[in-house]
C-alpha cells in the first residue's frame, strides 16, 4: 500500500522540507528531542495545509472523497470523536425547548447534549434479548407511535449498531420518522466498516438516515479520535452542521489525526474490496469452527447483527459454575494475551477490524475453545470469592429517588439512569450487581461509592 497523494504523505514531505517552524506546536518538530517520530508530522494551520474548519483545498478535497466513498450528500471529518458530532448534530435539528425522540440505549453523549441544548428528551425503549444480551432493537412502530402521539418531535436519536452489533430496522424508522416530518440521527459510530462488504448488515445512510455519525477509529484503520459525520438528505441544514462543528471541536485540530482519516479513506477506495473479501472470509471460518462449542457461546452473525463483534456469551456457565464474563475477559488478557474490547457479567466482546491477521483469529479460535475445555472441569468451588457480598452493598439512593446524574458502566457509557428518571429497586439491584461483578458504577462526577 502506498498511497501517495493522502494527506499523511504530505505531511511527511513536508517534514523533510528543510523550513523551519517559526509557529504552533511548541515541539517544533525537533527530530533530536522528540521521541515519537509522531512529533515530525505534527503541524498547525500553515500555507498550503487548509483549515477545517473553513476548508477551501486539500481539506475539502478530502472531506469531498470521504463523502463519495460512503455515498453521503456532504461529510466532515472530526477530531474529538462521536461526541462533537453528536453534539453539533442535535445542536443544528433543534432549537431550545423542541422535543427530540431518543433511544434509551444512547450513548451518554447523547443525553449531554438534550441537557445543554435544554431539550425535551422523550426515551423509547429498545426491545428483545439472546442469552442475557440485551439487543437494543427499537422497534418502528414503537417510533411510529411515538411520533403520532407526538407531533411536535423534530428529531429522532438511534444507535444502530449497537456495541454487540445489533442493529434496528433503520430503513423502516427513516422512513417513518419521514412521514412525521422529523429528521433521524444515526449513531453509528460501531458500523463504519458496514458498507464496505455484504457480511455486514445494511449501513444507515443507505438506508436513508439524514445524520449519520460514524466512529471510523473503532473499526476502520484510523487513529484513536478519529470520526465521520455525514449528511445523507437536503433534510438538514448543511450550514448548521457546520457551524455547531466549529464550536464543538477544537480550532487546532490534529493533522495527524486528519492525515490517519485521509489514510483510511485512500485504504478503502484503493484496496478495501480487496482486503474487505478476505477479512469477510476469516470471519465466516471463525464463526464457523466456534458453532458448537459446549461451555460458552459465541453468538451468530446475520443481517440483523454485524460479524466484526465477536460476542461470547457465558450464560451456560454462569448458571452451572458461576465464571462469568468478568472471568474471561481476565483470563483471555492474562492467559492468552488477548485484550478484549470490554465485558458485562453475562458476555466478552471481542472487535475485529480489516486489518487484523489470519493468525490472530486463529489464536483467538485456540483460546475460546481452551477455555470451553476448562469450563468442562470448572465447579463453583473453584472460583474466587466474589469481590463484595451483596448484602453489604449500601448507596445514598434509595427507590423513589430522583436522580440527579445520569450512572452508567463504561464501556459502553450508555445510563443505567438519566437525571430526572426515579430510581427504583431495580436499578439499585443492577447496580449492586455490576459491582458484585467487578464492575466500577460511574458518573459525570466520578466513581459512585458502594
Amino acid at each position: 500500500m502506498n498511497y501517495k497523494d493522502n494527506l499523511l504523505y504530505i505531511l511527511e514531505n513536508y517534514s523533510k522540507d528543510g523550513l523551519r517552524p517559526f509557529h504552533m506546536p511548541g515541539h517544533k518538530r525537533n527530530e533530536l528531542l522528540a521521541p515519537l517520530d509522531a512529533y515530525r508530522l505534527d503541524i498547525t494551520e500553515i500555507d498550503n495545509f487548509d483549515d477545517l474548519h473553513h476548508p477551501e483545498g486539500l481539506l475539502k478535497e478530502a472531506m469531498e472523497r470521504a463523502g463519495n466513498l460512503f455515498g453521503s450528500r456532504r461529510t466532515f471529518f472530526m477530531v474529538n470523536g462521536c461526541t462533537g458530532g453528536i453534539l453539533a448534530s442535535i445542536f443544528a435539528t433543534c432549537e431550545p425547548g423542541d422535543s427530540i425522540l431518543v433511544a434509551r440505549n444512547s450513548h451518554k453523549s447523547v443525553y449531554n447534549a438534550i441537557n445543554i441544548r435544554k431539550l425535551n428528551p422523550l426515551c423509547i425503549w429498545p426491545k428483545g434479548e439472546l442469552n442475557s444480551l440485551p439487543l437494543g432493537v427499537i422497534p418502528p412502530e414503537d417510533v411510529d407511535k411515538a411520533l403520532t402521539d407526538n407531533p411536535d418531535i423534530k428529531c429522532v436519536f438511534i444507535t444502530s449498531p449497537t456495541y454487540e452489533g445489533v442493529v434496528s430496522d433503520v430503513r423502516a424508522i427513516a422512513d417513518i420518522a419521514h412521514k412525521h416530518g422529523a429528521v433521524l440521527i444515526v449513531d453509528e459510530a460501531h458500523g463504519a466498516h458496514m458498507h464496505f462488504n455484504s457480511i455486514f448488515p445494511e449501513d444507515a445512510l443507505s438506508c436513508g438516515a439524514d445524520i449519520v455519525i460514524h466512529g471510523i477509529h473503532k473499526t476502520l484503520p484510523a487513529l484513536t479520535q478519529s470520526a465521520l459525520l455525514h449528511i445523507g438528505t437536503a433534510n438538514v441544514n448543511e450550514s448548521a452542521v457546520s457551524k455547531y462543528l466549529s464550536i464543538f471541536q477544537s480550532s487546532s485540530p490534529s493533522y495527524i489525526l486528519m492525515g490517519g482519516i485521509d489514510y483510511a479513506m485512500d485504504f478503502l477506495e484503493k484496496d478495501g474490496e480487496k482486503y474487505y473479501e478476505e477479512y469477510a472470509r476469516q470471519l465466516k471460518k471463525l464463526y464457523n469452527r466456534l458453532a458448537n462449542l459446549k461451555n460458552l457461546e459465541v453468538l451468530p452473525y446475520s443481517s440483523k447483527r454485524d460479524a466484526s463483534k465477536i460476542v461470547i456469551s457465558c450464560k451456560k456457565t454462569m448458571n452451572t459454575t458461576g465464571f462469568n464474563g468478568h472471568m474471561l475477559y481476565n483470563n483471555l488478557r492474562e492467559k492468552y494475551s488477548l485484550q478484549p474490547e470490554m465485558s458485562l457479567p453475562h458476555y466478552v466482546i471481542m472487535m475485529t477490524s480489516v486489518w487484523d491477521q489470519a493468525a490472530d483469529f486463529e489464536k483467538l479460535y485456540d483460546a475460546i475453545i481452551c477455555e470451553d475445555r476448562m469450563c468442562d472441569s470448572l465447579s463453583k468451588n473453584d472460583l474466587p470469592d466474589s469481590q463484595n457480598n451483596i448484602s453489604e452493598l449500601h448507596f445514598s439512593v434509595k427507590p423513589g429517588d430522583l436522580a440527579e446524574d445520569m450512572v452508567y458502566v463504561y464501556p459502553p457509557g450508555i445510563p443505567l439512569i438519566i437525571a430526572g428518571e426515579t430510581y427504583t429497586s431495580q436499578i439499585i439491584d443492577k447496580m449492586r450487581y455490576y459491582i458484585e461483578n467487578g464492575y466500577l458504577i460511574k458518573s459525570n462526577t466520578g466513581v459512585i461509592q458502594n
